[in-house]
């Protein structure tokens, strides 16, 4: 009787097992780098071995999509469980430090088993269930021997990392400042009773379009002749010259302070006399490059006295600074390093 009775729980028990049982789509995935990992087929039946049945339907409206990759060291897989509506209701990322998807794949389909079933998951795989064969007669049955465990492969749920923020921007090189030194011969009209010539140096900096120079301009006597002797005069000034470039030109501001000297030569009574120089005005240069550092610079210039000079002779005016004078001149410049 009670063998029968055990034949009868049996029967029972496979039909409502069955009435239980989960049905989900499989979705699978294998990225670069994830070839070493089995396909969809080995990973399905896999599952179905763990859960006793087959899980897998196509029609059915839940969803698993398992997602392998490999990363810097090793692989990742990320499961996730959908609805109908394509929403996600549970996900799950496992990651293995190994590329031959040895360790991965077991744990892989244990926490896909668990997604869809997790009350048969962790049950040992088997395929069917076989009733208890009876006794034979006169024998005694062993006592039952206690299986180990089945290991349940750990489950290492894995954050997506946090991207690093990139690195700050290197902020750009500053222009170099660069020397300059210039030579030159300068024409003028207005600083002198006469058109009169003269000689420049000139020194400086720049640093892209912004230049500042020190320049020392230095005329050559201008005579007037008169019906006895004559008079000459003469500029020994020092400028600053600040500059803003463009291209091949600039436009410049003119700072002038020096000495005019003027001399009566073959006259009763000669003399030689220094007066202070103060002026300023504007300069137009035009740059052309004739060597990586040579160029040539043609500027002219416009300035106005602060200080009114007059040459008399014998009590009588011969000239007096005018309130323009214009200069006009040709350097030859050298920029180092």
């Amino acid at each position: 009787m009670f063998m029968g009775a055990a034949t009868v729980v049996v029967g029972f028990a496979a039909p409502l097992a069955a009435q239980q049982q989960a049905s989900v789509r499989l979705d699978y995935e294998r990225k670069e780098g994830a070839t070493a990992c089995p396909d969809a087929a080995v990973v399905a039946s896999s599952v179905a071995e763990r859960l006793g049945y087959e899980p897998f339907d196509a029609a059915a409206h839940d969803t698993v999509k398992v997602t392998v990759l490999g990363k810097d060291r090793g692989l990742r897989a990320r499961i996730e469980m959908l609805g109908a509506d394509g929403k996600a209701k549970a996900e799950r990322v496992l990651s293995s430090r190994r590329s031959d998807c040895a360790d991965l794949a077991p744990t892989m389909a244990l926490a896909i088993a668990i997604a869809i079933d997790p009350f048969r998951a962790n049950a040992p795989p088997s395929s069917s269930v076989t009733p208890p064969r009876p006794a034979p007669p006169n024998t005694t049955a062993p006592p039952p021997r206690d299986e180990p465990p089945v290991p349940v492969p750990s489950i290492v749920v894995v954050a997506p990392p946090t991207p690093n923020p990139p690195p700050p921007e290197a902020a750009p090189p500053r222009p170099p400042i660069t020397g300059r030194a210039a030579l030159g011969v300068v024409g003028g009209i207005g600083s002198a009773p006469v058109r009169n010539l003269g000689v420049t140096v000139r020194v400086g900096a720049r640093r892209a379009e912004l230049s500042i120079d020190v320049e020392g301009r230095a005329d050559l006597p201008a005579s007037v002749p008169l019906q006895v002797g004559d008079v000459s005069t003469s500029l020994l000034v020092a400028s600053l010259v600040p500059c803003v470039h463009w291209r091949m030109f600039a436009g410049c501001g003119l700072v002038t302070g020096g000495a005019l000297r003027a001399a009566g030569h073959g006259l009763v009574d000669s003399r030689q006399v220094t007066d202070p120089y103060f002026a300023v005005g504007a300069r137009l240069t035009a740059e052309i490059r004739m060597t990586g550092r040579l160029y040539l610079v043609a500027h002219a210039d416009g300035s106005a006295p602060l200080i009114t000079t007059e040459l008399q002779v014998g009590g009588q005016e011969l000239w007096t600074t005018p309130p323009l004078s214009f200069l006009g001149g040709v350097d030859l410049a050298v920029s180092f390093p």
